[in-house]
């Protein structure tokens, strides 16, 4: 167990294990709010569950969380590369003000 600390890893080693764990925790707690949601509609006998109907609510479910993984993979990235939370909080404001940018301009026409 004293050996495990020494072992010399890179800094990308480390940044990119947390990169990929971050994005398959996200995935993973996705999927169990998909499975919960199901499993409360089979519970409670709600009517209208279809196959079809559950197929086209995944699909709409992991656009969303792919989407949400575009948004978040930078900020966990920067995090870790930066090895502090004041780089993400720059990023994080820079996407506020280009998304109330383009907000205005969209709005406007």
């Amino acid at each position: 167990m004293k050996d495990l600390l020494a072992l010399p890893v890179s800094r990308g080693r480390i940044v990119w294990a947390k990169l990929v764990s971050a994005l398959i925790w996200c995935f993973v707690m996705t999927m169990a709010t998909y499975g919960f949601a199901v499993l409360e509609r089979v519970l409670f006998r709600m009517p209208g569950l279809t196959m079809d109907v559950a197929q086209h609510y995944f699909v709409q479910l992991l656009i969303i969380c792919g989407m949400q993984l575009l948004l978040c993979g930078p900020v966990v990235f920067t995090a870790s590369a930066s090895r502090g939370y004041l780089a993400p909080v720059v990023v994080g404001l820079l996407g506020i003000a280009g998304t109330l940018g383009w907000w205005r301009r969209a709005d406007q026409r």
